[in-house]
């Protein structure tokens, strides 16, 4: 098709008409043709809503930045974002102010396809939960997931869904379907076994204790207790012993103890892949009344890591060589205000930062991981020259850029 208009509109055709049957239209059927599974992607906060809620409005940014039209490899940065629910609820009503034909479904899709595709191609599915968020694009959008995550202060780490389901809803059976779905997708390219880990208090807590201010108000939050949980009417201890047999070809499931002795063991195996795994952990929904307490509802959340940001600016954060005292500005707060400024830079040329305040330089440093960015930096004090030529320095080490190099560009 000569067109991204033509393409959109015949397979909103296409999804309308399925959706429709002699009970009339259903938008739940509807919104999963038109978000395929396989276009659907998770984002897991290093700081929940605890802390704050920029990681939110960052992710959004990053999404109107990196996102294109796969079909003509064109910006998509006119985003229209919309909860699921909200969609669905979208949808239905749209649906009620055209007559409805029973027998005339393809004639009424077409006019509502024609009408409404400029609108409907632009549409992105972000449910927001207390520390990270799930993201839903169309057949014909994709993203750079590696620089959305990369690039970001707050993400901790992004992959496809496997599964999210309401823990007082959730079954073991969806939960086996989700997986089976992706790993014989995945099985295909990669014939080595996948690490499966479960964030559990159990396994991890106890090991996990030197980095406890940086897991506080975020991935500690997302442990669940494993011998505590149920999906449906089975222990989660059992389903993990089921998935042991039913998935003994695909998956590497580590007995109970510390998770990252056992990684590091099983992935000098051949038969396990050593860049990936697949994590089982919890997260709440958004306490409409405050939203710095999680909500009520549980969420079970399973997701293939295809991207960890492991920056070591942010893990230094203000513990970089000559910092003095508790008055810089976080890197990974920097990084997220250049990152929410990014769909309004110009299409071409170079980017003007201004930083009067430079401190050590957590501007600088975060705005140089772009490569159109010109730099400005001053302060009074005149030590600071010295610090930041000292932190240049450090950052500068084959070590450290070894360990960024696949998330800077």
């Amino acid at each position: 098709m000569d067109t991204l208009n033509d393409y959109v509109t015949s397979n909103l055709t296409e999804a309308f008409i399925k959706s429709f049957s002699d009970e009339g239209f259903d938008p739940s059927r509807f919104s999963k043709l038109w978000f395929p599974r396989s276009s659907q992607y998770y984002f897991l906060f290093k700081k929940n809503l605890k802390v704050t809620n920029i990681s939110h409005a960052e992710l959004l940014a990053l999404l109107k930045s990196y996102t294109l039209f796969t079909p003509t490899k064109q910006p998509a940065d006119d985003l229209q974002f919309m909860s699921y629910k909200e969609f669905k609820i979208t949808i239905a009503e749209l649906i009620k102010t055209f007559p409805y034909d029973n027998n005339n479904r393809q004639r009424m899709s077409k006019t509502i396809s024609a009408l409404y595709a400029d609108l409907l191609c632009r549409t992105v599915i972000v449910d927001s939960y207390f520390g990270s968020a799930a993201v839903c694009l169309p057949s014909h959008m994709g993203f750079d997931l590696a620089s959305i995550c990369g690039k970001s202060g707050y993400i901790h780490s992004a992959g496809k869904i496997l599964f999210i389901r309401n823990m007082a809803k959730a079954e073991k059976e969806k939960f086996f379907e989700g997986l089976s779905e992706h790993l014989d997708s995945s099985t295909r390219k990669n014939k080595k076994k996948t690490f499966f880990a479960v964030y559990a208090h159990e396994d991890f807590t106890e090991f996990d204790r030197k980095d406890e201010s940086e897991l506080r108000n975020g991935l500690n939050d997302v442990k669940l207790f494993v011998e505590k949980c149920y999906m449906g009417p089975t222990t989660l201890v059992r389903v993990i012993n089921e998935m042991r047999v039913k998935f003994a070809k695909t998956l590497f499931i580590p007995d109970a103890g510390n998770f990252k002795k056992r990684h590091d063991l099983e992935s000098r195996d051949n038969d396990v892949s050593k860049d990936k795994a697949i994590w089982l952990l919890i997260d709440q929904n958004i306490n409409g009344s405050n939203i710095r307490i999680p909500g009520e509802e549980s969420f079970f959340i399973c997701y293939d890591q295809e991207y960890l940001n492991s920056n070591p600016c942010h893990i230094f954060d203000e513990n970089k060589p000559a910092w003095i005292a508790h008055t810089t500005l976080p890197h990974t707060l920097a990084a997220a205000m250049i990152s929410i400024s990014k769909p309004y830079w110009p299409k071409e040329g170079s980017i003007e930062i201004a930083d009067p305040f430079a401190g050590s330089g957590t501007i600088y440093f975060e705005s140089r991981k772009f490569s159109r960015t010109n730099v400005y930096c001053g302060d009074m004090n005149s030590l600071m020259e010295r610090v930041i030529t000292d932190n240049s320095i450090f950052l500068s080490q084959d070590k450290y850029i070894q360990s960024v190099s696949a998330l800077s560009g």
